[in-house]
């Protein structure tokens, strides 16, 4: 209500990088959008955007204003009526039985809808952004850093031949560096299995229940039918966190997926 259909849409070109893409986002034709981006262009006196093929380049001058009105339109964003508030929750990991473990005790907020999104990098309207290794990010984002601990567990009927099971993981897990080392670990212990590839969270929670394998799981987590065994493996978590758009409701996030982690 607040904010400038100039603006917005100047906004919105330059993160999504496509008129296309950006007039989908804002519910108009490419057209309009580019016509106003040239009046936009008019008014300033600069090249704000160079089209290349299908997709376009900020220039430096682009750069300068985004950087400048920044900070004023998420000031705005955030003056939006109470049916329309969201907070934008944003992952390369979302289909992981980590994060979806993570997530699932969220707390949640009568005024605010919480938007997942799955990205390998962080948007800058993104209010929360959570990744098992460093990302690039915006120089209002605040990055904290914790380490998830999960347990080895399984069904009762494997405890005796877990060492011949097969380890259920996604394959963003088992790229995973500290995935790597709880498997030489496991090795040195005489475990003679493998790890199979299973990715998707709930086929995933299906397999462990069925036999066919053990997993690494936040301690918590773990249903009371499984059993635990004495092997753990360390996950780096990075919390990025907007502070353009900080908030009481971001706030009750980020400490929810601290508590779940077990860092508070």
């Amino acid at each position: 209500m607040f904010i400038s259909k100039a603006m917005r849409v100047f906004v919105t070109v330059y993160r999504e990088k496509s008129l296309k893409s950006a007039a989908e986002q804002l519910c108009l034709t490419v057209p309009p959008v580019s016509r106003m981006l040239k009046i936009l262009e008019e008014r300033i006196g600069e090249k704000l955007f160079i089209i290349e093929r299908n997709r376009i380049r900020p220039t430096h001058a682009a750069e300068c204003l985004y950087n400048q009105i920044l900070p004023h339109y998420c000031a705005l964003e955030k003056l939006k009526k109470t049916p329309e508030r969201s907070l934008k929750l944003s992952s390369p990991y979302l289909n992981t039985l980590i994060v979806t473990d993570l997530f699932e005790t969220l707390p949640v907020h009568p005024e605010y809808q919480t938007l997942l999104r799955q990205a390998d990098g962080i948007q800058d309207d993104d209010d929360i952004f959570i990744s098992l290794h460093s990302v690039a990010s915006p120089s209002h984002f605040l990055i904290e850093y914790a380490e998830l601990t999960l347990s080895l567990c399984c069904i009762t009927s494997l405890v005796a031949d877990w060492k011949k099971s097969a380890i259920l993981a996604e394959q963003d897990i088992i790229c995973q560096p500290g995935f790597q080392k709880a498997l030489e670990v496991l090795r040195t212990h005489g475990f003679k299995g493998n790890y199979r590839r299973i990715d998707n969270p709930v086929v995933l929670q299906s397999a462990l229940l069925k036999e066919e394998g053990i997993i690494f799981r936040i301690f918590n987590k773990i249903p009371s039918k499984l059993n635990t065994l004495p092997y753990i493996y360390r996950q780096p978590i990075f919390i990025y966190t907007n502070q353009f758009k900080k908030n009481s409701f971001q706030e009750e996030i980020v400490t929810g997926i601290k508590k779940s982690i077990g860092d508070l």
